[in-house]
């Protein structure tokens, strides 16, 4: 849909939500907006097309998901997590976008300079610890050693079988261990 489309949507919502208040008339406000009655009308009357009515099954499985993985997942995330666990066949953009309607945001790591670049053995390693603090450990307050102890073994626990990875064709890090020994025996 164009912009002009959208805003048109937009002031007719507009105008609606005011005269259910009771504030004014239909012809003041389409008169106040800019936009033919006619128009407006024609908002009032339309059908949902297929895609808007996808679209609002698609809300609730996304705020579900993001609240369930605590903010976790991205549209990037999301879409492979959709896509995987419902048979889907969704994009990048229209998840980004939906998540954009729900004001939702993923937890965005920092990129640091590595330290140590004499062992890229470690570089690995290093970028799960990186994930775990920014998804998991900054964003919670830990009472006790226990709290935090149960939550790097949940969060473990999500990474290797509930966090999708696209460098890992779309797969869990162990379901991609799984199907490389599969590959190679």
């Amino acid at each position: 849909m164009d912009v002009a489309k959208r805003i048109h949507l937009l002031v007719a919502h507009g105008i609606q939500e005011m005269y259910d208040e009771k504030e004014c008339t239909i012809s003041e406000l389409c008169k106040f907006s800019g936009i033919p009655r006619s128009s407006y009308y024609k908002w009032l009357n339309r059908k949902e097309s297929e895609n808007e009515q996808f679209n609002k099954t698609l809300l609730p499985l996304i705020k579900g998901a993001y609240e369930d993985k605590g903010g976790i997942p991205g549209y990037r995330q999301m879409t492979i997590k959709l896509n995987r666990e419902n048979g889907f066949n969704l994009n990048n953009k229209r998840i980004y976008r939906l998540m954009r309607i729900l004001n939702l945001k993923s937890v965005c790591r920092k990129k640091k300079k590595s330290y140590i670049k004499s062992t890229p053995q470690n570089g690995p390693m290093e970028t799960f610890w990186g994930m775990l603090k920014s998804e998991m450990y900054y964003l919670k307050k830990f009472n006790s050693y226990d709290e935090l102890k149960n939550a790097v073994i949940y969060y473990i626990e999500y990474y290797n079988n509930g966090h999708y990875q696209k460098r890992l064709n779309c797969m869990t890090p162990l379901e991609f261990r799984e199907y490389l020994q599969h590959k190679v025996a």
